[in-house]
Formats: structure tokens, C-alpha cells, sequence
């Protein structure tokens, strides 16, 4: 049996673990700038994120907002196709989505760029409810039926770009695994979920500060004696031994780092394969550009081919400009990743010498 409406919005709330309650959001304002008239107003100029508090409520708004399109979308099918006056299905989905997007986008952003630390953790937790809410409303079949339903009842009232909408908002339905059992249902949320937590802990791990020792600094007293931290490798320094060293201390291996990975991986295997697909990378590349799977292979191969001549001529120029311009250098028929950089920095120097006498005389 399929899971009933209005346990939808407390499933969500149960596996995103927000608090809700019934407030009507009025949508988002443009981009807000200060003027001496301005009103105070929040984050983007939406009135809800003056505090950080305020994504708890963005959070509310949208969920209750969201509640109301879904109900106006399962229980108006026969209302929508008797009244020509009505929107369609697919606009209703679509303002559902655009409900729900806006709210993540600015969100998301709140959360990558934001300096205090209290908004970031606020926004991850509102993060956190709309991956929920978006995935377990990808896997709701009455919206699936409905708009299913609404290419036969509304066919006249659909031009071509709304019937192509409607008809690739169904492929995206069945890539969650809309017409999978309950239990599989469920299961494909808290796999996406998983999914959430694992790259987002993954990616803010893979570039923290690495801890020095002494040991660290005794082959280089002079230049890490007043470093504590290493926030990043001192790829730009014309020490090779140096630039290798930082290189390897900042990304060396991280079990942590390591299991958040598998978790990813894992998890996007297993929802791959829940909707019919050998691998994660077959699923990603349904509507690209290139096809599909093998279109993108076949485009990634040939441009590895048809550029390997220039590259081996670039990796010989790095080199070159590496271990000329570079102390300590051990090998001189080689280039490391911690070369490139450095290298870079070399040559930007020389066009600009370069160009510059170029002018002066």
C-alpha cells in the first residue's frame, strides 16, 4: 500500500529530525541592499534568517507550504482537467519544486559560505530536512500518478515545453524509485540521506589543518619553525624537498576521510541498483548532454587521446621550469604533482617579464 499523504510530512520530519509546525510562508524577496531607508531585514533579505534561529522557521514555512501544493495536487486532478482555467499539473509540481529549491539554494549557500558558526550549523540542519523532503516526495506515487494521469486529462492545455517538463519530472519519479515497494521506498530516502551526510562531512574534512610535530620540522627548521598548523601544502616554495614534504604531510592518508568515502560510494551503488542500473555513473548520466553512459566514456576517451600529445609536451615543460628554478631537486627526469603549481608560478613570472619589456621598449 502506498504511504498515506498526511504521513508524508511527518516521515520527513521524523528522518530530519526538524520540528514543525503549521506557518505560512510568503516566498523570497530579491537580492536585499542596504540604504539608509532600508528596514533591518535577514539573510538575503528574507525576514525569517535575522538570527540563525530563523532557518528552524524557513524550515516550518516551507514544509507547510509544501504540504498544501501536494494536497492541491493529488485531491484537484479532476477539478484541474474539468477547468481549463486552473493550473496545470506540471506548473503545480514545478512551483512545489521551485518551493522547495529556492529555500535549499540559499540555504546551502548560508551553509558553505557563511563566517559564523551558528548560522552554518543551522543551515546544515535545514539542509539536512529538504534532501529528505525533496527525495521522499521523489518517491510519493500519488504525485507520480497524478501528473502521469494529467498528460491524458490536461493534453490539450500543454505545450511543448510543459509537456517535455512533465515528461522528464516522470523519469525523474521513476530514477527514485517511485514504483518500488514501501519498504524499498523507504529505504531509497535513507540511502539518499546517507548519501547527504556522507559527502557533506566529506568534503568538509578533506582540506582541514594538519598538526605539526617537531619531528615534522627538524629537515626544515627554518621554514616550518613558526608554523603549528599546516592549513594547506607550501606548494608555491622553490624547495622542492619542501613543497613534497607539505604535500604529502597535508594529504596523507585518513581513515575517517576514507570510510566517509566508502559510505558514499556504497550508498550510491546500492540506490544505482534499486532503480535498474549496473553502476552510480549509468544513473548520473540519464538526460546529460552526452546520452548517456557510454557517450559520456566514449567523450572522456577520446579527449584523453586526442590532447596525450600535448600533454606530454606541457609535463616536459613543467618539468623543466620546476627543477631549473627549484633547489633540493633529487630527480631531474621527473615532475610530482607538488611540481605543478610551482611550476605555474614560474612561468606567469616569465610571460610577465617577458611582456612587460615587451611594452617598455
Amino acid at each position: 500500500m502506498p504511504l498515506p499523504l498526511k504521513n508524508i510530512f511527518s516521515l520527513t520530519s521524523k528522518l530530519a529530525k526538524p520540528r514543525h509546525a503549521s506557518f505560512r510562508f510568503s516566498g523570497f524577496k530579491a537580492p536585499f541592499v542596504l540604504t539608509k531607508e532600508s528596514p533591518v531585514v535577514g539573510l538575503f533579505g528574507n525576514f525569517l534568517l535575522q538570527t540563525p534561529k530563523g532557518f528552524e522557521l524557513l524550515t516550518q514555512a516551507v514544509n507547510a507550504r509544501s504540504g498544501e501544493l501536494v494536497r492541491e495536487i493529488v485531491d484537484g486532478i479532476e477539478e484541474r482537467a474539468a477547468d481549463p482555467k486552473k493550473c496545470t499539473t506540471v506548473q503545480l509540481i514545478d512551483d512545489l519544486s521551485n518551493e522547495i529549491c529556492t529555500a535549499a539554494d540559499l540555504t546551502d549557500c548560508v551553509r558553505c559560505m557563511h563566517t559564523f558558526p551558528q548560522f552554518t550549523e543551522a543551515a546544515e540542519k535545514s539542509m539536512r530536512f529538504f534532501t529528505c523532503l525533496v527525495e521522499t516526495l521523489n518517491t510519493t506515487p500519488e504525485l507520480y500518478f497524478a501528473l502521469k494521469r494529467s498528460l491524458e486529462t490536461e493534453s490539450a492545455r500543454l505545450d511543448p515545453v510543459s509537456l517535455r517538463t512533465a515528461k522528464m519530472l516522470l523519469q525523474d519519479f521513476e530514477l527514485s524509485g517511485v514504483l518500488l515497494s514501501d519498504s524499498e521506498r523507504q529505504r531509497f530516502v535513507q540511502l539518499s540521506n546517507e548519501i547527504y551526510d556522507a559527502g557533506t562531512k566529506f568534503v568538509a574534512g578533506y582540506d582541514k589543518p594538519v598538526e605539526l610535530t617537531e619531528d615534522d620540522k627538524k629537515d626544515f627548521p627554518q621554514e616550518l619553525k613558526d608554523l603549528e598548523i599546516l592549513d594547506g601544502p607550501l606548494l608555491q616554495h622553490e624547495d622542492s624537498k619542501l613543497r613534497k614534504f607539505t604535500f604529502d604531510k597535508f594529504y596523507r592518508h585518513n581513515d575517517e576521510q576514507e570510510l566517509l568515502l566508502k559510505r558514499l560510494i556504497f550508498s550510491r551503488h546500492q540506490i544505482a541498483q534499486m532503480t535498474g542500473f549496473p553502476t552510480f555513473a549509468h544513473r548520473a548520466q540519464i538526460n546529460s548532454i552526452l546520452g548517456d553512459y557510454e557517450g559520456a566514456h566514449k567523450f572522456l576517451t577520446s579527449v584523453i587521446e586526442g590532447f596525450s600529445s600535448q600533454i606530454e609536451d606541457e609535463v616536459e615543460q613543467i618539468r623543466d621550469l620546476t627543477n631549473f628554478n627549484s633547489k633540493n631537486v633529487n630527480d631531474f627526469n621527473s615532475v610530482g604533482l607538488a611540481d605543478i603549481e610551482f611550476a605555474v608560478k614560474v612561468l606567469k613570472i616569465f610571460f610577465l617579464k617577458f611582456y612587460s619589456d615587451q611594452i617598455s621598449n
